[in-house]
C-alpha cells in the first residue's frame, strides 16, 4: 500500500526558451551525408543568406526556432526532459501515491501519440513536399522506425511501472530513447531545414502547414505549445500561431484557441501536477468550491 508522501520536491524547473534552443546552422555535419539537392532545383538564396535567415527570417519564413517543424521538436524535447524530471522526482521521493503513477501513465500515452503523429506528418506530408527538389537520406526514415521501436519498449516500462524500483526501469528505457531522438531531431533541424529555406518560399510551403494542422487531432495543438509555458491565453502561444505559423488571426480565434484551452483542462495539468504535487491540492480545492457554488445556488 503506497502512503501520501511527505515533504514532496518539485521537479527542476526549466524556462520556455530551454527547449527551444538548437540548431541555427546552414551547413549539415560534415560526419554524416544530408539531403542532395536535385540538378534542376535552383537556390533562392546564398549560404550566408540562408545563415542569416535562419536567425532573422527571409522569404517569409520566420526564424527558424519560430517555424512550425523546428517548434515541434521543441515540444518533444520538452516532453522528454520533463518526464525524466518527473521520473527523477518520485524515484527520490519518500514514496509515491497512487495518482502519481496514473498522471504519469496518461501523460506519457499522449506524448507517444504526439510522437507517432509528428513522424506521421514527416512520412506522408513534409518528406514528399521536399522530395520535389530534394532528395533526402533513407536514414531518416530508418531513424523513425527505430525510435518507435525504443519508444514501445519505454511505453511499456512506463505501463508497468507499480513501485519506485519500476519508476527506475522506466526512467533507463526513457533515457534511451531520448539518447536517440536528440540527434535525430538534430540532423533534421541541421540538415533539412536549411535546404527548406534556401530552396522554397514560406507562401509555397504554406499548403503543407494547412494539411498539418488539418492531419492533427484537437488536442495536439496544445501539446505543441507546451514549451511557451501555460495557459491558453499565453501571448508567447498567440504571437506563435499568429506569426510563426501564419495562421489567420480568425481562425485561431475561433477553432484553434478554444481546442488550446480544452487541452489545458484536459491534459495540460497532469505534467503541471507531477512537476509540483503541490498544484493538485490546489486544483482540487477550485474545482471543491465550483462543486459547492453549483450546489447552493
Amino acid at each position: 500500500t503506497r502512503v501520501p508522501p511527505t515533504g514532496q520536491q518539485k521537479a527542476a524547473p526549466r524556462t520556455s526558451s530551454d527547449f527551444r534552443m538548437g540548431a541555427v546552422c546552414a551547413k549539415p555535419s560534415p560526419l554524416r551525408s544530408g539531403p542532395t539537392v536535385k540538378e534542376d532545383a535552383k537556390p533562392l538564396i546564398t549560404d550566408a543568406e540562408t545563415s542569416e535567415g535562419l536567425k532573422k527570417g527571409v522569404n517569409g519564413w520566420p526564424p527558424v526556432t519560430e517555424f512550425g517543424w523546428y517548434a515541434s521538436h521543441s515540444a518533444i524535447r520538452k516532453d522528454l526532459t520533463d518526464v525524466k524530471a518527473v521520473l527523477d522526482r518520485m524515484i527520490a521521493a519518500p514514496a509515491v501515491e497512487e495518482w502519481e503513477y496514473e498522471h504519469l501513465k496518461a501523460f506519457w500515452k499522449i506524448v507517444t501519440e504526439y510522437i507517432h503523429g509528428h513522424h506521421d506528418i514527416e512520412e506522408q506530408i513534409v518528406f514528399p513536399f521536399l522530395q520535389e527538389k530534394l532528395t533526402l537520406p533513407q536514414r531518416l526514415t530508418t531513424d523513425h522506425k527505430t525510435l518507435m521501436e525504443y519508444m514501445a519498449e519505454a511505453t511499456a516500462k512506463v505501463d508497468e511501472a507499480a513501485d519506485q524500483a519500476g519508476l527506475k526501469v522506466a526512467r533507463t528505457a526513457i533515457n534511451k530513447l531520448d539518447g536517440h531522438m536528440r540527434p535525430h531531431l538534430l540532423e533534421e533541424e541541421e540538415d533539412v531545414v536549411p535546404l527548406l529555406y534556401k530552396y522554397y518560399t514560406a507562401d509555397e510551403f504554406k499548403p503543407v502547414t494547412n494539411q498539418i494542422i488539418a492531419h492533427q487531432a484537437w488536442w495536439e495543438l496544445g501539446h505543441y505549445l507546451r514549451p511557451y509555458g501555460p495557459g491558453a491565453n499565453n501571448p508567447e502561444k498567440t504571437n506563435h500561431v499568429l506569426n510563426g505559423l501564419q495562421v489567420p488571426y480568425l481562425v485561431w480565434l475561433l477553432i484553434l484557441k478554444p481546442r488550446l484551452a480544452w487541452y489545458e483542462r484536459y491534459y495540460g495539468y497532469l505534467i503541471e501536477e507531477l512537476m509540483d504535487p503541490e498544484l493538485k491540492k490546489a486544483r482540487e480545492s477550485t474545482l471543491q468550491y465550483r462543486v459547492l457554488h453549483c450546489a447552493c445556488f
